[in-house]
């Protein structure tokens, strides 16, 4: 789990319609003009029919009401490299994610619901943490934190960063930063321990 596994990365180009709603937003514009980020496959997006696997981001949030678009990015810093110590692990890579979200999210009016926010924010730290798993091995969300800064508004796009900051054992510590096009820092901050189970172990082990 030193660093991401490249063989888990599936480059691809954006959606058309994807394409043409972030460009029509400047500041995501300025995002799928960034050469540092490199749009890939989010396969949580995608139905697992007959399997119930990812149905919430799939299916559930994956309307024009909800979140009709979602485009994710990998980015490798230049000049990134693995630093280990005995007990200690830092880990190279960073996804980020542009969200579009629709009226269908929301708790109060006009404003999305803080427990889908924290939702997305699972998913897409749990997406960054598959990048950096073998073959065989899954990852469970133990642990969350979730700051909400200022209200997120609906409709509206979403920036999320989010990148792993240590790795200890079998732990990962995982943090995500929400941006919305609003000057002030992020708007929703989110922080989370994954541990990693051995695919021996299955879905129902001890973690």
């Amino acid at each position: 789990m030193a660093s991401y596994k490249p063989e888990k990365i599936t480059y691809a180009p954006i959606p058309p319609k994807t394409l043409l709603h972030f460009n029509a937003i400047p500041w995501c514009a300025a995002v799928l003009t960034n050469p540092l980020l490199k749009p890939i496959l989010s396969p949580s997006r995608t139905p697992k029919t007959p399997s119930t696997e990812d149905s919430l981001t799939a299916e559930t949030l994956n309307t024009l009401r909800t979140i009709p678009h979602w485009q994710s990015f990998f980015v490798v810093p230049a000049g990134a490299a693995v630093a280990t110590t005995t007990t200690t692990t830092t880990i190279t890579g960073e996804v980020y994610v542009l969200l579009a979200l629709g009226t269908g999210v929301d708790g109060h009016a006009g404003v999305a619901h803080g427990g889908v926010l924290a939702s997305v924010l699972d998913e897409v730290m749990g997406a960054l943490v598959y990048l950096h798993l073998a073959p065989n091995y899954a990852a469970y969300t133990v642990e969350m934190k979730v700051q909400y800064r200022r209200a997120v508004r609906t409709p509206g796009e979403l920036g999320i960063r989010v990148w792993v900051e240590r790795a200890e054992g079998r732990k990962l510590w995982v943090r995500a930063e929400v941006e919305d096009g609003v000057l002030g820092g992020p708007a929703v901050v989110g922080e989370a321990v994954f541990v990693v189970v051995g695919g021996e172990e299955g879905p129902g082990a001890k973690i």
